[in-house]
């Protein structure tokens, strides 16, 4: 049990260390990018099989993967760069 919390540690501190280093530019240019993948792994899980009465899961071999909880952030993300878009073309903010 002990190694599983260390396991669960050494996972946290290394998804902080690759978010730190993750520049928000990065994520501002590619906005839209990152908007389209994720529309095209969401029509994915629709043909993936059902688990636990959920098919909204990717499974590639013994991974299991949610694209809906990465597309929070992306969603948040590519919503952002429209309105920084928009304001600047309409003079409210100035163009990046």
């Amino acid at each position: 049990m002990i190694s599983f919390f260390v396991y669960i540690l050494k996972l946290l501190i290394n998804l902080f260390l690759v978010f730190q280093f993750i520049r928000n530019q990065l994520l501002y240019e590619f906005a839209y990018i990152f908007y389209v993948i994720l529309i095209v792994l969401i029509i994915v899980t629709f043909f993936m099989p059902i688990i636990k009465n959920s098919t909204r899961w990717i499974v590639i071999g013994s991974f299991h993967f949610q694209p809906s909880e990465v597309g929070k952030i992306i969603i948040i993300d590519g919503r952002t760069r429209s309105v920084a878009v928009y304001c600047s073309h309409i003079g409210l903010i100035p163009a990046a």
